[in-house]
């Protein structure tokens, strides 16, 4: 296998997971902004309470702006090592509260902000979810749950495209073993024939 079609097939795996992976989800239509925010910096004692956060921005959050591109999706990165690592979901300020999905976890809080534009009714509505101390696929099932977010289509062309590359991945790690084995033998050739000069020297 030629090394331009493993590389090939690399960048299209990585396109596809963002198509096709855990964070491809359609975002309900009242869904106006996403916000992420966490700790920069791995600080003493942090870095377990913020790593899943991270992964989650890096992970998913390309798949879900993929698939709703008209929502906004902002990250914030606080050099403060007690900063919290919350991500909000903003909701459409003319959204009526009861549209928002019911929640009694601890993780969730809701909030109601009055909003003065050419209405004095108007309320923006949030939903935040504690990333801390959370893995990034315990963060994601929580923000499917609370979002109510379904998962984007899948289509027979991505099927397609990921059998390709699975078995391109097969056969690259088949000749990866072969040559290893390969090595192997030759090393111990190599090994024999060293011990035999030495015998005859």
């Amino acid at each position: 296998m030629t090394g331009s079609v493993l590389q090939r097939a690399v960048k299209v795996n990585r396109l596809l997971s963002i198509k096709t992976g855990p964070g491809a989800m359609i975002l309900p239509a009242d869904i106006t902004r996403l916000h992420l925010a966490f700790a920069r910096n791995d600080f003493p004692g942090n870095v377990s309470r913020h790593h899943g956060a991270k992964k989650f921005w890096r992970e998913y959050l390309p798949s879900l702006k993929y698939h709703n591109p008209t929502v906004s999706m902002t990250v914030e990165r606080s050099s403060e090592a007690t900063c919290p690592a919350k991500l909000t979901i903003h909701y459409n300020a003319s959204a009526a509260p009861k549209t928002l999905p019911e929640t009694s976890s601890n993780d969730t809080s809701s909030v109601q902000t009055p909003t003065f534009g050419n209405s004095f009714s108007n309320v923006s509505q949030t939903k935040e979810i504690n990333m801390k101390s959370k893995s990034n696929k315990e963060i994601l099932e929580r923000f499917i749950k609370v979002s109510e977010a379904k998962p984007a289509e899948i289509l027979p062309s991505d099927i397609q495209l990921k059998g390709w590359i699975d078995n391109i991945q097969e056969k690259s790690i088949k000749e990866a073993n072969i040559m290893k084995l390969h090595n192997a033998k030759r090393k111990r050739q190599e090994d024999m024939m060293a011990a035999a000069r030495g015998k005859t020297a």
